[in-house]
């Protein structure tokens, strides 16, 4: 097994035991469990973690995050936590694409039709 598919399944593993928000793991939590030492830096050091989480969003898995002050990270979403996240990004999204409306002077609405049709919707 390749190095990079031993850490995907570490990390796999490590997140699938932080199970619902109130179980978020940290980032540098996350990288001492992969990989058995403190990060140096907190975001060069992880950023091979940060691909592998969103390798495996791609993939379906079901990673959320949250920013919260008192347990922020990354976690396996129960009950509604899913939805919720969903709505999150969703709404993200449509706040970047509002700003590239009005960069480009053009309705929200034209910007997502040209998405769709990119995408073959």
């Amino acid at each position: 097994m390749k190095q990079k598919d031993l850490i995907k399944n570490k990390v796999l593993t490590e997140l699938l035991q932080a199970v619902g928000k109130q179980n978020a793991i940290s980032m540098n939590e996350l990288y001492r469990r992969v990989f058995g030492k403190e990060p140096k830096h907190d975001i060069h050091d992880t950023r091979k973690i940060r691909k592998i989480i969103t390798e495996l969003r791609k993939e379906g898995v079901p990673i959320c995050s949250t920013t919260d002050k008192n347990r922020g990270g990354y976690f396996v979403p129960i009950g509604s936590e899913r939805d919720e996240y969903c709505r999150i990004i969703r709404n993200r999204a449509l706040k970047l694409l509002s700003i590239e409306a009005k960069i480009k002077k053009t309705q929200l609405s034209k910007i997502i039709r040209e998405i769709s049709l990119s995408l073959g919707g």
